[in-house]
């Protein structure tokens, strides 16, 4: 079960998040236990105060996020968190920018200065794995800065 992650550059310039990798959640065996992986990653936005939004889109209908397989979908959520290292975050919704957050990258790679500054967590939820047929899930998960 996971997610595949691909950086891209903002078409402005201004704004990129970069050190993202594909998230493996392995065999779900226990339902017992909510299941959550976390990315620090850099978060960089060229503004006057350094300020940016953040929006995901998932692959389902509408932009869910859903990780599927040839039996089923399971429903994840997305947090993230405007500092390095964390394990929880804001909910973020399919599309919808989380504006206001300020970046302390002064590089587009975080190269010079703190090599992260943004966690991006991913939530399966026990009762939405616990309820899913056995199989290979796996997902696309698109994530977008953008300066403020």
């Amino acid at each position: 079960m996971g997610l595949s992650a691909t950086e891209a550059w903002a078409q402005s310039n201004k704004a990129r998040v970069s050190g993202l990798s594909d998230i493996a959640f392995g065999e779900i065996s226990s339902a017992g236990t909510d299941r959550r992986a976390s990315q620090s990653i850099c978060a960089f936005a060229q503004s006057s105060q350094n300020s940016y939004s953040v929006s995901a889109t998932g692959t389902g209908p509408s932009g869910a996020f859903l990780l599927s397989s040839s039996s089923g979908t399971i429903p994840y959520e997305v947090e993230w968190a405007s500092s390095a290292n964390q394990q929880t975050g804001d909910a973020l919704r399919p599309g919808v920018a989380n504006s206001g957050l300020r970046s302390s990258a002064t590089q587009h790679t975080c190269n010079s200065g703190p090599n992260s500054n943004a966690s991006l967590i991913i939530v399966v939820r026990a009762s939405e794995a616990g309820s899913a047929r056995a199989g290979m899930y796996s997902g696309n998960l698109t994530v977008t800065i953008a300066p403020d």
